[in-house]
């Protein structure tokens, strides 16, 4: 069927479908299209590069123009879909694609075509329709790569050439060669292990119509002319099931597969349990003395005390659980499903433990004789090749117990010898000068009636119990191994680690040659430095003797080890000491990158090198030519951007572990979340190695404790302010107040330890003490590493107070004041930020009145502008800075932010902060005081009462009109002393128009006295605009006068003025022509033998910006012998 061409607009897609919107016949009509029928320039997407909507978005955009064939859609169906700008879109579909192109158009085969016409119309987002499959189909393995296999199931891909059903030459590829079957039964590994990759071999096949794979490229000899030459494979079909002769049936492939894994359960260790799962599980509940309960996810898992073992420890019912295992605790099971599922104790038990243990694992149980014995025997070593006592001895291979064990009969013309039996071991035996793998086994490589040769021993007879005589030490086919080799081999003891590198050293004129690898997992060792030089390192194999080190290698690379200990007596270690100004007591033997370097790597292999290999040195901005060029040290150094080359340079390196204190954690805002997660940042002071004395950005997730990863659990219960952490820090945060991030923290085991998790349990008196200094138990402990925990108040970590005085209140959009800004009180101590008195802002959550926190009320009820207050301040920074800037509409803000404020009692406690407020009685004298009502503190502090509203205008309240226009004001920045105002422009609740109209005016004479050059401008002709500015003028020229002349006398005075502030008034008269406070009204006030003001600007009761002096403010009640 052919159908109709159109061209369109992109308007929607998703992973399953997508639209387009076209015209036909004068009226718009929306087509619905596959993404995995869409083709770019000819060719069709790779269907595993558009699983994602990401993976679509790189090759498609809503709005691009495609075009597609398309016919009718059978069945109209309405989509509700996402538009270009994420809004929801109805589009009801009218016609179905077949295809879609953009660019050049496909060339569709018939086989496509007939595909596409077989599909309905499909759901948008559902999963793709059904396969294209062909079988019983006759074809030609061209490629054969089954005897390529890596002991993981699978091998090169093995290539069918065919005709496809449109009677075209096609390839099809398979992997598989389980899917393999010879007349009938699955093919062995001694037969395809001997083929080569040219031999052909015909076959039929079913296989899977799947377009998009990659091509596949391969160098295949011509025999003719002995040259090589590289052939292109583009696939398009997946092999499902290949045979020769019969077709196998579904009963004889089900046969051969319940074959194969009973065989391989007769091969697995002897302590598996028939019809038993093994899990590792945690204690949910200890029902009884007797009985417990272990959780798996979902399962929940009964076990008996008689059935536990630990370290080797039976238990019987005389014993009580509770003593032995705590909730949480990690325990092995064997357990058998119940079904159906059965309560018991308000768990659903969905299986019964029949062994459960920890550590060493000694279980007896019983023989088919009734009587009990090991189920585990004690492995006996086979000796060293140098212990043989007779050598070069030929046999037979008589049987194969195992995939690993054999028995041979020696064929000999000593008669005491003759016919004996040998036990020999895949371990030891050699192929061809080969070693067998693990993965491999010997039915892969020996048929009953191989010869081999073998040196070996006298078999012990309580080990054999007379089921052989000897055991082979070394046995080979094919050429003699070389004994000393695997003897020096098998002697090496040695733990492989994994490291990372930390710095790469330069040499003259040969480029990178060494460095310093830091452990980061293995048995032990964790954080020591370990110095390794190229001589010793591979790169897949492949010697990096001759290499510059910087091409394969940078810092942080990951790397395998094995090390060697250095006497500290050596030369050695003293010039690796003096060189690098750290303690490095250890040297590799070996570095690697990818498989542990054996010397059988062979580049001519196209498998390895384009799998392993290529995508290796690619990421290094290498070729596989350069590599090898490199390996052979054809590359000359790469150039050194940091130092001359040669240049002798004493390298310092961080030391082993690097500790740090948590000096902060970060207040979770509650506003960025519907579920509150607990705390999640903090700050970490460290206290050693290069970054000494700096802070540091630390996320829950980059903290492992006690094994487990914090990426879900509120820090308040696992941070404490005595709590000392072990660090991986990176500087370059571009922040000056914390310079450098925290990649990776741990307590207790480090984070790459094996079984690090193991030690979180009730016998780790190390554990134990810790969940005690942290209030937790070992069910509350996992249930925190989960989330599970409902997230602890949060309370800030204890610092250096200060004495501040509030400069203002700042309100929010309901009219309570939720936040303010403190200034520091003027002494040595308060020196933050060079200056005398810096400004600090703070948030209600963090005030705290005599030990009651106020953290929904109105604060303006409390706290009157310049009362005195204690403070803790930390810097300003990052999310929290951009909030603040946002919210007072200025970049130059204050640098510090409070973690706590308070007043009365001392140091608010965080056990304390529940307390009953009606037994407070110093907050009720304090509130008394200030004649609030406890009851009304009460409802303060819940939240429910109204914002207080400013009290008593004045008569003059109608002297200036309110300025028009939204105020542009200087006092926007709060940073600037005594400009900090409660009628800042987000302040949407300030209820004196009177005084905003006066602050408008005066804002706005100031803004236009700026804009002139120089006092003598022709401007200032027409800068006062009416009586009203020129009374503000007055006042500001005559303030700002006084405030320069006391400047120039005696510095910066005091942040209180020494007496009332009085009104303006109209000039005086009989005053000297000195007096600069000629423009204050008369006040018959004093106040310690200064002169007196009134209460503020001319027509105003109080100051223009409530600003109160010393002599008027009342401080805050305080207890005797309180010190302020």
């Amino acid at each position: 069927m052919v159908g109709t061409q159109i061209e369109g607009q992109v308007v929607s897609f998703n992973r399953g479908a997508g639209f387009i919107e076209f015209e036909h016949e004068g009226k718009k009509e929306v087509c619905l299209f596959r993404p995995n029928r869409l083709y770019i320039e000819g060719e069709k997407i790779p269907a595993g590069k558009i699983k994602t909507l990401e993976g679509i978005g790189k090759y498609l955009n809503i709005g691009d123009k495609l075009r597609a064939e398309v016919r009718p859609a059978n069945d109209l169906k309405q989509y509700t879909v996402l538009d270009g700008e994420g809004k929801d879109i109805s589009l009801t579909p009218t016609w179905y694609s077949f295809y879609a192109w953009k660019g050049v158009a496909p060339q569709i085969s018939k086989t496509q075509a007939n595909m596409s016409e077989d599909m309905t119309d499909p759901e948008a987002g559902a999963p793709p329709c059904k396969d294209l499959i062909i079988d019983n189909v006759p074809g030609k393995i061209i490629v054969n790569q089954l005897a390529t296999g890596t002991g993981r199931r699978s091998v090169g891909q093995t290539l069918i050439s065919f005709n496809n059903p449109d009677g075209d030459p096609d390839i099809a590829m398979f992997r598989f060669p389980k899917l393999f079957f010879m007349n009938g039964k699955r093919i062995q590994p001694k037969e395809y292990n001997k083929w080569d990759v040219d031999y052909e071999i015909d076959v039929k096949f079913t296989a899977v119509y799947t377009p998009g794979m990659k091509e596949f490229s391969l160098k295949l000899e011509n025999k003719t002319t002995e040259m090589q030459r590289e052939t292109v494979f583009k696939p398009n079909w997946r092999a499902r099931l290949v045979w020769v002769g019969e077709k196998p049936t579904e009963e004889m492939i089900q046969e051969e597969e319940e074959a194969r894994i009973r065989g391989k359960a007769s091969q697995t260790v002897l302590d598996a349990i028939s019809g038993c799962d093994y899990m590792t599980t945690r204690v949910e509940k200890i029902l009884n003395k007797n009985q417990g309960i272990l959780t798996l996810r979902s399962s929940h898992i009964l076990f008996h005390i008689e059935n536990l073992s630990i370290d080797g420890t039976h238990y019987t019912t005389q014993e009580n659980l509770l003593d032995i295992l705590q909730p949480g605790e990690t325990l092995f099971a064997y357990a058998k499903a119940v079904n159906p599922p059965y309560k018991f104790e308000d768990f659903e038990i969905t299986h019964e433990a029949v062994q459960v243990w920890r550590g060493r694992k000694n279980f007896v149980v019983k023989s088919q004789t009734g009587e009990k014995e090991k189920d585990r025997k004690s492995k006996s070593q086979i000796p060293l090749p140098s212990e043989a006592t007779h050598t070069d001895i030929m046999g037979t291979v008589e049987e194969i117990e195992t995939p690993g064990l054999g028995y041979l009969i020696i064929k000999s013309d000593d008669p005491s010898l003759r016919g004996q039996k040998v036990l020999f071991s895949r371990n030891r035996l050699y192929i061809n000068e080969n070693k067998l793998k693990f993965k491999q086994s010997l039915n892969d490589h020996l048929n009953i009636g191989d010869v081999l040769q073998f040196d070996m021993v006298q078999a012990n007879p309580d080990q054999s119990l007379s089921t052989y005589n000897w055991i082979a030490v070394l046995a080979w086919q094919g050429a003699t191994p070389n004994r000393e080799e695997i003897n020096a081999e098998l002697c090496k003891k040695t733990e492989s680690y994994r490291g990372k590198v930390l710095l790469l050293s330069e040499s003259k004129d040969c480029g990178y040659t060494d460095g310093v690898v830091q452990i980061i997992g293995g048995p032990n060792k964790i954080g020591e430095m370990v110095v390794f030089n190229r001589v010793s390192t591979y790169i897949h194999g492949t010697c990096m003797k001759h290499a510059d080190l910087a091409y394969v290698l940078k810092i942080n690379d990951k790397v395998q080890l094995e090390l060697n200990e250095l006497p500290t007596s050596s030369t050695e270690y003293h010039n690796v000491n003096n060189k690098y100004q750290s303690e490095i007591r250890y040297s590799a033997s070996t570095v690697w990158i990818g498989n542990f370097p054996r010397g059988d790597e062979n580049y001519e292999d196209t498998v390895f090198t384009s799998t392993v290999v290529t995508p290796f040195v690619q990421k290094r901005g290498l070729t596989l030519d350069m590599f090898l060029a490199l390996a052979r040290g054809d590359l000359p150094p790469k150039s050194s951007k940091s130092s001359a080359p040669g240049e002798d340079k004493v390298m310092g390196l961080p030391p082993n572990v690097t500790f740090g204190k948590v000096v902060e954690l970060k207040r979770r805002e509650q506003s960025s979340s519907l579920i509150n997660p607990g705390v999640q940042d903090g700050i970490v002071k460290i206290d050693n190695g290069p970054f000494a004395r700096e802070k540091a950005f630390f996320h829950r997730s980059s903290l492992f404790c006690w094994g487990h990863n914090c990426s879900k659990a509120d820090l308040m219960y696992l941070i404490n302010e005595n709590d000392v952490v072990r660090l991986e820090v990176q500087g370059g945060t571009n922040n000056k107040a914390v310079p450098c991030k925290v990649t990776s923290a741990w307590i207790g085991p480090h984070k790459s330890e094996k079984n690090k998790e193991s030690v979180a349990m009730a016998g780790n008196p190390v554990f134990m003490k810790w969940l005690a200094d942290h209030g937790l138990n070992i069910g509350d402990f996992h249930k925190v590493i989960k989330g599970e925990m409902k997230p602890k108040p949060f309370f800030p970590f204890a610092t250096e107070p200060h004495q501040s005085r509030l400069a203002n209140l700042l309100y929010g959009a309901n009219g309570e004041a939720d936040a303010g800004i403190l200034r520091l009180c003027q002494n040595s101590a308060n020196s933050k930020d060079g200056r005398k008195a810096p400004e600090v802002l703070f948030e209600r959550e963090s005030f705290y009145l005599w030990n009651v926190s106020h953290e929904k009320g109105d604060l303006s009820y409390v706290m009157n502008e310049n009362d005195k207050y204690f403070v803790e301040v930390t810097d300003l920074i990052g999310k929290e800075k951009r909030k603040w800037q946002t919210r007072l509409g200025a970049e130059n803000i204050p640098k510090f932010i409070a973690t706590l404020v308070y007043v009365g009692g001392g140091r608010p406690k965080a056990e304390r902060i529940n307390d009953d407020i009606s037994s407070n009685s110093n907050l009720e004298q304090w509130l008394k005081k200030r004649n609030i009502l406890l009851a009304m503190f009460q409802r303060l502090v819940q939240g429910k009462l109204p914002p207080k509203k400013e009290q008593g205008d004045d008569v003059f309240s109608r002297a200036y009109p309110v300025g028009a226009g939204k105020e542009q004001s200087p006092f926007n920045n709060p940073s600037i002393s005594n400009n900090m105002n409660r009628h800042k422009p987000f302040n949407q609740g300030a209820p004196n128009e009177f005084r905003a109209g006066i602050l408008s005016k005066a804002v706005g004479l100031t803004q236009r006295t700026m804009t002139l050059h120089t006092p003598e401008d022709p401007g200032v002709r027409n800068l006062i605009q009416d009586d009203s500015e020129a009374q503000l003028a007055l006042f500001l020229s005559k303030t700002l006068t006084n405030a320069v002349m006391m400047y120039r006398q005696g510095g910066p005075g005091p942040i209180c003025p020494p007496g009332n502030p009085g009104p303006i008034g109209p000039p005086r008269s009989g005053r000297g022509r000195n007096e600069l406070n000629e423009f204050y009204a008369d006040s018959g006030m004093t106040r310690g033998g200064m002169s007196g003001r009134s209460e503020g600007l001319y027509g105003l009761a109080q100051p223009l910006l409530d600003y109160q002096a010393n002599g008027s403010m009342e401080p805050p009640y305080k207890r005797k012998y309180e010190d302020w």
